[in-house]
Order: structure tokens, then sequence, then C-alpha cells
């Protein structure tokens, strides 16, 4: 079968590299191209950009990236260059990935680029693949593709990792995306770090109260309603600066799992 290259294809890189160029950012994968079924099309309450992804283990996989203090950014369905790709693949005797009716190329994507920040301000970016589960020994295509990325990205010197639906906590990812709810990006820091001395004095007077308990306590030494409590606890947790245990399902009628 001979191999091309379409006038689609082009279409849709050209649009990539030129939103790319303008400082902006959309999927090179479309949610028309996702199965409804495993699809994810959320807001980011971090970025507000709309996120487009390909299952739930990648849904669960972002939202446990994004909160972390280094990550400035996210980068779903992260095409990669079609004439590298080719390059790589005719190196190492592979046949491209292709439509197998019709032998048209396709550009492989990366599924996460997620850009990250030292405390420097240097930035870095690190490439990701989710899979619900794979074994590599057998089926030997998808380890070739894996291959094919890892190749890729090493190219310009940035680590690419498979990560396997295992090694994701799932009830994290559930704690999070509750939280999320609460997310305000420009919340003053001020604000933040006067509700942790509070929250955690209350939790150390009394450390088996339950968690609606402290909120309410740490509300009226502040003089704020339930809700703000609510809504700086929240920001609080996905900030990291207060840290809770969130390997198990956050419940405000048991006290603060307090890391």
């Amino acid at each position: 079968m001979k191999l091309f290259n379409s006038e689609a294809n082009n279409r849709k890189i050209k649009a990539f590299n030129e939103a790319q160029a303008k400082g902006e950012y959309r999927p090179y994968l479309s949610a028309s191209f996702m199965s409804a079924g495993t699809r994810s099309i959320f807001k980011c309450p971090k970025t507000g950009r709309d996120i487009l992804l390909l299952s739930q283990t990648e849904k669960h996989g972002y939202i446990n990236l994004i909160y972390q203090p280094n990550v400035i950014e996210i980068k779903e369905q992260y095409a990669l260059d079609l004439q590298i790709t080719l390059e790589i693949c005719e190196r190492e005797g592979w046949v491209h990935p292709r439509d197998h009716e019709t032998g048209e190329l396709k550009v492989c994507t990366t599924d996460l680029l997620v850009i990250v920040s030292d405390e420097n301000g240097r930035q870095a970016r690190l490439a990701y693949s989710f899979k619900y589960q794979v074994n590599l020994d057998e089926d030997w295509r998808t380890a070739q593709k894996l291959k094919l990325e890892e190749f890729y990205w090493d190219r310009f010197d940035i680590t690419f990792d498979l990560v396997e639906r295992m090694h994701i906590s799932k009830m994290k990812a559930y704690n999070l995306i509750n939280l999320s709810a609460w997310y305000q990006h420009s919340l003053a820091d001020h604000l933040i770090d006067r509700f942790v001395r509070v929250f955690l004095t209350q939790v150390k007077i009394t450390p088996l109260a339950a968690l609606t308990k402290i909120l309410s306590d740490a509300g009226n030494v502040l003089e704020i309603t339930t809700r703000q409590a609510n809504a700086l606890f929240a920001n609080c947790v996905l900030r990291l600066k207060i840290k809770l245990d969130l390997s198990r399902k956050l419940e405000y009628h048991q006290p603060v799992p307090l890391l």
C-alpha cells in the first residue's frame, strides 16, 4: 500500500502551528474525532481553557498534574512533526501510523505535554502517554508507537513517560475535581495565608472535630460565611497550602485528614 499525506492533514497542521505562533493552544485532535463514550471535555479551572481528553485515565492524570505548584500549563493531544516521525520510522524500519484502508498518513500526537517551571523561572517540558493497561511484550504495535514517541521527544531532550491507570490515584483525582468547583485563580495570597493559620490552629485545638466544624469555627474567627470558608479551604488544598491525604474520599463529617 502506498502511503500519502492528505491535504486535510496539511490544513490541520497549519491551523495547529498558527495557533501556537499566536500564543494560543488548540489540541490537534477535535472532539468529533473522539469516542463519545470515553472522551472528556471540561473547562480547566486553573487555566480557563476547554480541555479535550481521550479518556477518563487522561482526565485523572491531567487533574493530578495541573495543581502541582511547578506546572504552568498542560497541552493535550499535542501534534508531533510529521517529517520527524516519518524519519524515525524509516530509520527503524517501521510502518508509520496510517489509515489501513486508504494509506493516508496519520499525524501522531502525545496525550499530555506538561510545561513546568523551576524556582528560578526556567521552563522545561515533560511528555506523557496514558494507557488504561498495556502489555508491551504482547502488543508489539502499541510498544512500537510508544517507542516512536520516546525517540521523537528525545530529539528535543524532553523526557517521555508511559502512565498506566494503576499508577494514577483515582480517588485523589475525584477529590481534586470536587474541590476544583471552588477554585479562584486570582485569590489574594494574604487571604490564603491567613486562612491557613486560622484553620490549622482550629485543627490543633480540636483535632478530632469534623471538617465541617473546623470550617465553621475558622469562619467565625475570620468573620466570614461558611461558604467563604469552604472556598478558602478548597483553594488552600489545591495550592498545597493545606496538605491532606487525598488517597481516600474527603468526608466533611470526618476529622481533617492532614498529612
